[in-house]
């Protein structure tokens, strides 16, 4: 069964046809979530960008630590390519944003983040555009 939203599953569909997106407000239990709808593709690129790394940067006290690392990350990048070709295979489950506010309702706590991934069945309602009252 299904229980997402059609008309946000539709613009979702859209953005992965064309790669156009559009700025969002979304509903999560009563938290407001803002930011721009981009595809997939897009968010696991950027989920890789982010965690590229230079090996002189990092603060390893041995070589061995910094193999670890360069395995972790190897399998991390190995990990988001799958993920990437299996969401192109399979119905629409989650919804990317890229440019995030998100405000917890309960706690009045603003977090930022450069990209964000939800469950399609998650979202309680949404808006197009981003509210500016939603993040003040």
């Amino acid at each position: 069964m299904n229980d997402n939203d059609e008309i946000l599953e539709f613009l979702i569909r859209k953005v992965e046809e064309t790669g156009i997106g559009a700025g969002i407000t979304l509903c999560l239990n009563g938290s407001i979530l803002t930011g721009n709808l981009i595809k997939s593709r897009v968010y696991y690129d950027k989920m890789i960008e982010m965690y590229d790394f230079d090996n002189s940067q990092l603060t390893a006290k041995n070589q061995e630590e910094i193999d670890k690392w360069s395995d972790y990350h190897a399998e991390y990048v190995d990990l988001i390519t799958e993920l990437k070709k299996k969401d192109n295979q399979q119905n629409l489950k989650y919804i990317h944003l890229e440019n995030v506010t998100f405000r917890n309702v309960h706690s009045n706590i603003l977090t930022q983040a450069i990209v964000w991934r939800g469950r399609l069945s998650s979202i309680d309602g949404f808006s197009i555009g981003i509210s500016t009252n939603s993040i003040l």
